[in-house]
C-alpha cells in the first residue's frame, strides 16, 4: 500500500511539470490544486511508513528517490513560472507607470472602479 502512494504522488507531480512548463495563471492554479493533492498522499504514505515494522522493499525504495528527484524537479520549474511572472509584472509596471527615481519600474496605478446609481 506505501508504493501505491508514492506512485500516485509520481503522476500528480508529473502532471505539476507539464502544467508548469508552460505557465499562466489558470495553469499555476490547476497546479496547486494537484500539489495540494500530492501532499495529501504524502501524509498518508508517512502514516503508513511510520510503524516499526515497515521495511521499505528495493521497488519502494527506488520509488521514494525518483519522488525526490521529481519533487526537485517540480520546485524548479515552479521557480522559474514565479520569475517569469515577475518580469511580466515589472514590464507591465514599467509601461504603465514609468520608472521611478532609482531606476526601477514605478508602482502601476490602481484601477478604481466605482458604482454609480442613476
Amino acid at each position: 500500500m506505501p508504493l501505491q502512494y508514492l506512485v500516485e504522488a509520481q503522476q500528480l507531480l508529473r502532471k505539476v511539470q507539464a502544467l508548469a512548463a508552460t505557465p499562466s495563471p489558470a495553469r499555476l492554479e490547476k497546479s496547486q490544486e494537484l500539489l495540494e493533492e500530492a501532499v495529501r498522499q504524502m501524509e498518508s504514505l508517512r502514516a503508513e511508513t511510520s510503524n516499526p515494522d515497515f521495511h521499505p522493499s528495493p521497488a519502494f525504495t527506488a520509488a521514494a528517490q525518483t519522488l525526490w528527484r521529481q519533487l526537485q524537479h517540480t520546485q524548479r520549474l515552479l521557480e522559474q513560472a514565479n520569475v517569469f511572472f515577475d518580469g511580466w509584472a515589472r514590464l507591465k509596471a514599467s509601461l504603465t507607470g514609468g520608472y521611478d527615481a532609482y531606476g526601477n519600474p514605478a508602482p502601476a496605478e490602481e484601477i478604481r472602479r466605482g458604482l454609480a446609481e442613476a
